[in-house]
């Protein structure tokens, strides 16, 4: 009823939004003004989060998106215009006009395709509570748990080791010279333990055999941060709130997600911010100018938000990058670089931040910062992509239509993963982290993920075991 409530309220307030924001955008494209343009992508924004506000619970997995949106493409913009921020980079207004007309396109495909989706997927009626009584799911279940607990010792480690290295020779030497002296067999079963994670989460355990793990999880994206990515934390912690929303809308215990823990977000997302921005100096060794505590938030969504330029840099170099495909570069490189494609055939594999990655492979991050600052990039350093930035390079505006239609369709589909069986749901797990990093990063980067012999080696192992278990049960019981 508390839904139900709401909905008048928000819906309509998300329909004004979109429709103004299109009418202000046809304004600013006939009149090419940026200004304009970008009223319309905040305007179209809002309304995204309008529509959110009507059942947050529900579309959790697409708000968690629109986060990462505002974050790494929107932030840094509208401090400029709230705050006088004044970017490093200068790009002239038909660059700009070309970056908002591209960041509206998403925000307009995504909205759209979203509601479509929704509305074409058929509401399976299989009652999670009933699964919770399948003896396959019990057994993926523990299998899967045990096994996290067996491969987290070698994920710690491999951790450690990272963090270690880091910490004696500095963030960026890690992109340019780090090597992992523990066994490749040692790092393969550490990389096991995050897929066994995905996979026992989606059993859809009971919230205490639940808890151990996911404080687990948490652990290790904390140590991970030492290593200088901060979206070793950021991610995990995206991925649990959703996890336990989504939980907490299905069973509605009040164990998964209740009103303190919303609170705690909402005390502790400003000192995230704060101490995000302020590690980024940190991890380079540059010494930081004092600064308010307002001023470290919005000097984190300045910072963060510097992947809207990798948009304009890639219209400034259009016809100066190699001419490859930058969109599904991630399926290709590691379609050509992984162990088995490499037991068969001799395709030259490059590593690290060098001439021959940036030209040779297919990663538009590593060219597009070796185009516009060759030095900057070889001395370990880079902007990041952007999943726009690589569509359009390819497809145009409709690739940018197409890349965010997928996306909405597979947010639309997450939102019903409670009834799509263990493998969709793990499977999407896998997918999810790739996804919410799509503005920063590379746009078939999920596709990649999907098709990685390891996970899947890793699923088959899981499953395999499952079967075996459950057929020798089964022969038990009827002998």
């Amino acid at each position: 009823m508390k839904d139900a409530r709401r909905l008048p309220l928000f819906r309509p307030l998300e329909i004004s939004l979109i429709f103004l924001s299109i009418i202000i955008f046809l304004f600013g494209l006939l009149l090419q003004h940026k200004d304009i343009l970008f009223l319309a992508v905040i305007l179209s924004f809002s309304g995204n989060i309008m529509f959110l506000l009507s059942d947050l619970k529900k579309h959790i997995v697409y708000g968690t998106f629109l986060v990462s949106f505002f974050t790494f493409l929107l932030g840094g913009v509208v401090c400029e215009y709230l705050f006088g921020y004044q970017s490093n980079y200068k790009f002239s207004d038909a660059i700009l006009c070309h970056t908002y007309i591209s960041l509206y396109i998403a925000l307009l495909a995504l909205d759209f395709g979203y509601h479509f989706f929704l509305k074409i997927i058929k509401k399976d009626q299989t009652n999670v509570s009933k699964n919770k009584t399948d003896p396959k799911r019990f057994i993926i279940q523990k299998i899967s748990r045990i096994i996290f607990f067996i491969t987290y010792i070698p994920w710690i480690i491999a951790t450690i080791e990272t963090v270690i290295y880091v910490q004696q020779k500095g963030y960026i030497s890690y992109y340019t010279d780090y090597h992992s002296s523990l066994p490749y067999v040692f790092i393969q079963i550490a990389n096991m333990s995050a897929i066994c994670f995905y996979i026992f989460i989606s059993t859809f355990p009971e919230f205490k055999s639940y808890r151990v793990p996911q404080y687990l999880y948490l652990f290790q994206a904390i140590l991970g941060l030492f290593t200088g990515k901060r979206t070793n934390i950021i991610i995990p912690i995206m991925i649990i709130i959703i996890y336990r929303m989504l939980r907490e809308r299905e069973e509605r215990t009040g164990q998964w997600f209740h009103k303190k823990m919303i609170y705690i977000l909402i005390i502790i997302t400003p000192l995230l911010l704060s101490f995000m921005y302020t590690y980024r100096y940190s991890r380079v060794d540059v010494d930081q100018e004092n600064s308010s505590f307002t001023q470290t938030i919005t000097g984190f969504f300045e910072d963060t938000g510097f992947s809207v330029n990798v948009i304009s840099f890639e219209k400034m170099y259009e016809d100066n990058l190699p001419e490859k495909n930058y969109a599904f570069g991630s399926v290709i490189d590691y379609a050509r670089e992984n162990v088995v494609t490499q037991m068969f055939f001799d395709f030259p594999v490059y590593s690290g931040q060098t001439y021959e990655s940036a030209v040779y492979r297919h990663n538009f991050a590593h060219t597009i910062t070796y185009v516009d600052a060759p030095s900057y990039y070889l001395s370990g350093h880079g902007y990041g992509s952007s999943y726009i930035a690589e569509a359009y390079h390819d497809f145009g505006y409709l690739g940018i239509i197409l890349f965010s239609l997928i996306y909405s369709c597979f947010f639309a589909f997450f939102s019903k993963t409670q009834n799509m069986g263990i493998l969709f749901t793990t499977l999407s797990f896998i997918a999810l982290r790739a996804i919410l990093f799509a503005p920063r990063g590379a746009a078939s980067q999920f596709l990649a993920d999907l098709i990685n012999v390891h996970s899947w080696l890793v699923i088959i192992l899981i499953f395999g075991f499952a079967k075996l278990f459950y057929q020798n049960r089964k022969r038990s019981s009827t002998i």
